[in-house]
């Protein structure tokens, strides 16, 4: 009887072990899915992390091009501006301004707009000195559109900020 209850014992011991070596191996075998798991979830967000930086990068080069596109567009009105008006010849567009006492932020506005002015800065000088006078029907360059619709936005977005203020207001 004594043999019997020792293989028993024995028996359930070893049920026992078995058992709870496998509930160990069990939770180590979670635990590795776990740990696949976080380590696939940290390789996609590196890799969006990535993908997300290249794309700054693109978008930081294509401004910094633009950038330099526009400086070089400014640049090279300013050496086309350089030109002779009424006999003087200035060496900017912004010298000839301050010396005949106009805008300068006008006459570079009416070059911009205006296709013959674009071509001939002098126009615009003498548009706004009112030697010759400015037509409505005046051809209109790519950038007027352009700038007509920058403008309107800004109207929008300062109409909107002062009824904000005035509604915070109250």
């Amino acid at each position: 009887m004594l043999s019997i209850k020792n293989t028993l014992i024995a028996g359930a011991l070893a049920f026992a072990v078995g058992f709870l070596t496998g509930y160990s191996a069990r939770d180590d075998q979670a635990e590795i899915e776990r740990l696949n798991v976080a380590k696939y979830a940290l390789e996609q967000e590196k890799t969006n992390l990535i993908q997300q930086l290249e794309v700054e990068h693109e978008h930081q080069k294509t401004a910094q091009i633009n950038a330099a596109k526009t400086q070089e567009d400014l640049d090279d009105l300013e050496k086309r501006y350089a030109s002779k008006y009424d006999g003087t010849e200035y060496r900017s567009m912004a010298e000839c301004c301050k010396a005949l006492n106009i805008s300068y932020q006008k006459v570079r506005r009416l070059c911009r707009h205006y296709r013959r002015a674009h071509d001939d800065p002098a126009q615009a000088v003498r548009w706004c000195l009112g030697v010759d006078k400015l037509s409505h029907l005046e051809p209109k360059t790519l950038q007027y559109a352009q700038d007509l619709e920058k403008s309107y936005d800004r109207q929008e977005k300062f109409k909107d900020r002062i009824y904000q203020k005035f509604v915070e207001s109250f």
